[in-house]
């Protein structure tokens, strides 16, 4: 793998990881106090970012930084969801457990036919 190809993979899994949680590359900058022009350069593989922004970045996405540097996994979506969630309290991550039931609860009884 070359430079080039590096900095694309590093580029391609924080815009993965950023727009699985649905954030922008402002609130990324907010985050970070960095640059969002240079954020996107990163993101387009354009951008040389340093370990020290690298590390920021991942902890804005609240990530390791190992996964800025890996091939992504199809999963990319629920590790965003676990790692909103294990960012909560236990008393919040019982009510995110409630939800999810009631939302399943309910998605259930739509597939299911109607009694007569």
């Amino acid at each position: 793998m070359n430079d080039a190809d590096i900095y694309k993979l590093i580029g391609n899994n924080i815009r993965n990881n950023r727009k699985a949680q649905g954030l922008t590359i402002q609130d990324i900058s907010n985050m970070t106090d960095m640059d969002w022009s240079f954020l996107a350069r990163i993101e387009t593989g354009k951008g040389i970012p340093s370990i020290a922004s690298i590390q920021k970045i991942a902890k804005a996405l609240n990530i390791e930084l190992a996964d800025i540097f890996t091939k992504q996994q199809k999963n990319i979506l629920d590790k965003a969801i676990v790692n909103i969630i294990n960012s909560y309290s236990g008393h919040d991550k019982k009510n995110v457990l409630d939800i999810l039931k009631s939302v399943s609860l309910l998605k259930k009884r739509k597939t299911q036919p109607e009694r007569e």
